[in-house]
């Protein structure tokens, strides 16, 4: 089942998937445990608002346990979403914007993944776009690599726009950036996510 299929509507599910899969091949690649991870509340108005923004980081530093902001989303991405429901735990932040009136989502995973390999990245966001029946492209300018891709399910988004998707490996972290926004907004909501 295709995670756009009218049964599961939230577009973070295969990106949070994903990560879970590159967490598992890291530590099949190395002898460090993955950390655990957990899955925000998706019900309506139990949103958490936050005030400061992501912080992704390189090798060895700490993750932000903080989601930018809704403005600042607005700002990159020029749609309006609630304050983001937040979820984190020790190495892993997953922030869910999810507009009730459009039906717009956009969710951020960041988690730490040492050990995880740009070929790692690549099979997975492979995989992911091979369920949508689309391919994904590597993406230059994020991170030690990337990857990104748009489904066809703009008909069945209750927004009416396609969901994007972004892999990215930046450091020991995999960040993962998925919306119903086109892929140049996700790409922005990125290059802000890395540049924090």
């Amino acid at each position: 089942m295709s995670f756009h299929s009218p049964t599961l509507r939230h577009p973070g599910a295969a990106g949070i998937g994903l990560l879970s899969v590159l967490l598992l091949a890291a530590c099949g690649a190395s002898s460090t445990t993955a950390p655990s991870t957990s899955s925000p509340s998706t019900a309506a108005g139990t949103s958490t608002p936050s005030s400061s923004a992501a912080t992704p980081t390189s090798a060895g530093a700490a993750l932000s346990t903080t989601c930018p902001t809704s403005a600042e989303i607005a700002t990159l991405t020029g749609a309006t979403f609630p304050a983001p429901e937040q979820a984190s735990s020790t190495g892993s932040l997953v922030c869910s914007y999810n507009n009730t009136t459009s039906g717009a989502n956009l969710v951020i995973g960041v988690t730490a993944a040492p050990g995880t390999t740009a070929s790692a990245l690549q099979i997975a966001a492979d995989a992911a776009a091979s369920s949508d029946n689309v391919t994904a492209s590597s993406v230059s300018g994020f991170g030690s690599a990337a990857y990104a891709f748009t489904a066809a399910d703009a008909s069945s988004n209750p927004s009416g726009v396609a969901t994007s998707v972004i892999e990215i490996l930046d450091g020991s972290d995999l960040i993962d950036i998925t919306a119903a926004l086109t892929l140049a907004e996700v790409e922005a909501v990125a290059t802000h996510v890395l540049a924090q």
